[in-house]
Order: C-alpha cells, then sequence, then structure tokens
C-alpha cells in the first residue's frame, strides 16, 4: 500500500477500505475480510511461509480482540471505561521486553566450526607464505 497525499483532502492510503465501526462484532468482520483479501490464493508449497502467514493472521486477530475491548471515548457516560483504559496502557508501556534468538545447539555447533576452518585456513596460508619467502631467499 502507498500512502499519497490529496490536495484538498490531505494524506490517505492507497486502496484502504473505510468502514463505520459500531461494534465488536463489525470490527471482526471488517478485519476478517481484510486478512481473506490478503491471502494468497495460489497453492503455498513453501510450509515456512505458509505458517509465517498464520501466524500473522492470528496476530491480527488477536489485535481485534484487544482493540475491542480498549475503548477510550470523550463521552463522560463511558469516563470509568475510558481511564481503566489509559491505565492498563500506562502499564503496557512499563513492560521490559527481552527477546532472546532461539537457536540450535547444532546450528551454533556448526558457525563455531566454520570459524574454526576459517582461522586454520589463515593460518596455513600465513605458515605457507612465510616459507616461501625463506626458501626464495
Amino acid at each position: 500500500m502507498r500512502i499519497r497525499e490529496h490536495p484538498d483532502d490531505g494524506p490517505y492510503v492507497e486502496g484502504l477500505t473505510k468502514a463505520t465501526l459500531t461494534d465488536v462484532k463489525t470490527l471482526r468482520t471488517v478485519i476478517g475480510k481484510s486478512i481473506k483479501n490478503s491471502e494468497h490464493v495460489h497453492n503455498l508449497n513453501d510450509s515456512k511461509r505458509f505458517n509465517e502467514g498464520r501466524k500473522i493472521n492470528l496476530s491480527l486477530s488477536c489485535l481485534s480482540t484487544v482493540i475491542g475491548k480498549l475503548a477510550i471515548s470523550p463521552s463522560y457516560k463511558h469516563y470509568n471505561e475510558t481511564l481503566n483504559t489509559l491505565r492498563y496502557a500506562q502499564q503496557a508501556k512499563l513492560i521490559k521486553n527481552a527477546p532472546k534468538v532461539n537457536e540450535d545447539s547444532c546450528t551454533t555447533y556448526i558457525k563455531q566450526l566454520l570459524n574454526e576452518i576459517s582461522t586454520l585456513k589463515q593460518r596455513l596460508y600465513e605458515k605457507d607464505y612465510c616459507t616461501v619467502g625463506r626458501v626464495s631467499q
């Protein structure tokens, strides 16, 4: 999707669907349609790509649930719900995440061996170079 700017209306996203939402059910319907439209129709032979797409769709579905539960409204009628949402958001900002790469022990070992091979090749090259230099003198 491309972001464009209209001289009168201002910025907009090309190809974006505009929907008026009145409740959570409508929100989920709109998000469900968007997900279906974004999926590739052709056969996905690459299971890794398929699983990645499935996880993205699941996260979008969860996001719609969160958005549906968090509401901020200027109306006094919704004061308590708005206040709870803002308190929750304040707490969520304090969450610290320390991501760690899940690396297979075999992959780590292979990397170490490749580094060792590279180091040994360099040492052999330097040793051969020094030996050849002495012989020719």
